[in-house]
């Protein structure tokens, strides 16, 4: 199996959108535009860590090396029925990193941003009742 990297205290997740791409068929003799689907697109994952110098010199690792990495996103299906969670296991890389989110607030602990891009298709799995 696949060995994940626990990212330190994560604060957000905004889940992938997958967008389909359009390929044009249209003709001169079309009445109206024609098209049919393409390739589909998983698009990225948006996540908000806290900054943490060890997480920030692993991410920076990833970057320098070009790392397609698996992730894995776990939501919480049933809190306190014993479920296990449904998680969401890709292969990616890191798109954009942003040690210090953009911005140092007064009274909040410091955070970072990070931008996953998805290569091929994730794989959900549901999570399962607890015995």
């Amino acid at each position: 199996g696949a060995t994940f990297v626990a990212l330190s205290a994560v604060y957000d997740i905004k889940p992938n959108k997958i967008s389909v791409k359009q390929v044009e068929t249209t003709k001169l003799a079309s009445a109206a535009d024609e098209s049919q689907p393409g390739t589909p697109d998983h698009g990225e994952v948006f996540v908000t860590i806290a900054t943490i110098a060890a997480t920030t010199t692993l991410i920076n690792g990833w970057i320098a090396n070009k790392k397609i990495l698996t992730f894995k996103v776990t939501m919480d299906d049933e809190a306190g029925t014993g479920a296990v969670d449904t998680g969401e296991t890709f292969l990616g890389w890191v798109k954009e990193y942003e040690p210090l989110g953009g911005e140092l607030k007064k009274d909040e602990v410091a955070k970072s941003t990070l931008t996953l891009k998805i290569t091929g298709v994730p794989t959900l799995a549901a999570g399962t009742p607890g015995s």
